[in-house]
């Protein structure tokens, strides 16, 4: 009889317990049958606990009020967003979230801060939009271990290393990167990253330094202001440039080293200290661009490398730093193995070359 009551008694406390769970995280989160979760921050609950009890097929969207701290995402098909986005950011995630895997993933009008990194992308996919990413201590924006992301809108600022791909891919729609604390934008080993519109500017290090056969595609974005080059590149990688603005640059517009190859059409690229700068075997095809003004050359080809000028481009007024003058022109071939081939029609103010084609 007694045993009887003892468990009576237990039955009745674990029945309390998980109504007072329940009424707890219903003051902190609601949902409906649509899987859609709003995470009250401000009251308490954290995306981390709707995450690890929603550990289940079907797709999940948590809106979020206030601040929330760091969460983790390993599930497929989760969207986070902010409850109030009529005005973008309308949440912030103070801590960083980590992408472990997942894919179909999606953040949207939140912002996020933290010691460490901001988001960390670690294989999976993820998408972002009209996310801000400010003051992280180290990578605003990590993608590595095959990693990939889509960025739409948003900006990366204050961030010791703003962007940085290891062995990742990217494809980024009118980002703005810009005041950062070092490098903008990193690429490394077999790397990736298509940018269109935006800008990268007023950052100490590199706008873009990519190496170990990464790749870039640059289209209509502005590089400026940087604190070393505009874009370099090393190690066999390449670059795609299409209607680019690089100027302000304190060094190289772009400077590439090592079995580098560019591919630069159309856009201007001038009040750098070079234009461009190719070495160790790089090579240059230009057309249609603008190389002007200038503080040293326009193109500079050294150590056995080379480049294909066409019809329509000018590289014309650079030399604008009377210093070390004469050994400068508007293109220069430095040594007997480097050379470059111009047509008719390109429109070139000076050359220094011991084997230029015509």
């Amino acid at each position: 009889m007694k045993t009887k009551t003892n468990l009576a008694r237990s039955i009745a406390s674990i029945g309390a317990l998980i109504l007072l769970l329940g009424s707890s995280a219903s003051a902190s989160a609601t949902w409906n049958r649509d899987g859609v979760y709003v995470v009250r921050c401000d009251e308490g609950m954290t995306p981390e606990r709707i995450l690890e009890r929603q550990w289940f097929a079907r797709p999940i969207e948590l809106q979020l009020v206030g601040t929330c701290p760091w969460f983790e995402i390993k599930r497929d098909d989760v969207t986070v967003t902010a409850r109030d986005n009529e005005a973008c950011p309308g949440a912030t995630v103070d801590g960083g979230i980590d992408v472990h895997g997942a894919w179909n993933v999606e953040l949207s009008c939140i912002a996020v801060t933290g010691d460490d990194d901001g988001v960390s992308v670690f294989g999976g996919k993820a998408i972002l939009e009209d996310v801000h990413i400010y003051g992280s201590n180290d990578k605003g924006l990590w993608i590595h271990e095959s990693g990939a992301v889509e960025m739409i809108g948003g900006s990366v600022t204050d961030a010791e290393s703003a962007v940085y791909f290891w062995n990742g891919s990217g494809v980024f729609e009118g980002v703005d990167i810009s005041n950062n604390r070092g490098t903008a934008i990193t690429l490394e080993s077999n790397s990736s990253l298509e940018m269109n519109d935006g800008s990268i500017s007023n950052n100490p290090g590199d706008g873009i330094n990519a190496s170990r056969n990464s790749v870039i595609d640059l289209n209509g974005v502005t590089v400026a202001d940087n604190g070393r080059n505009g874009v370099a590149l090393f190690g066999s990688s390449h670059g795609q440039f299409n209607n680019v603005s690089i100027w302000g640059n304190v060094r190289d517009g772009i400077y590439a080293r090592k079995l580098v190859s560019i591919d630069l059409i159309g856009g201007s690229i001038f009040n750098n200290n070079n234009g461009v700068s190719l070495n160790q075997h790089s090579f240059a095809f230009v057309a249609r661009a603008s190389i002007e003004n200038n503080r040293d050359s326009g193109v500079i080809l050294r150590h056995d490398s080379g480049a294909l000028i066409r019809n329509g481009t000018n590289i014309l007024g650079n030399v604008t730093d009377i210093l070390g003058s004469e050994e400068l022109a508007d293109v220069v071939c430095e040594g007997d193995e480097s050379s470059v081939q111009i047509q008719e029609f390109a429109n070139i103010g000076s050359i220094k070359c011991n084997h230029p084609d015509f």
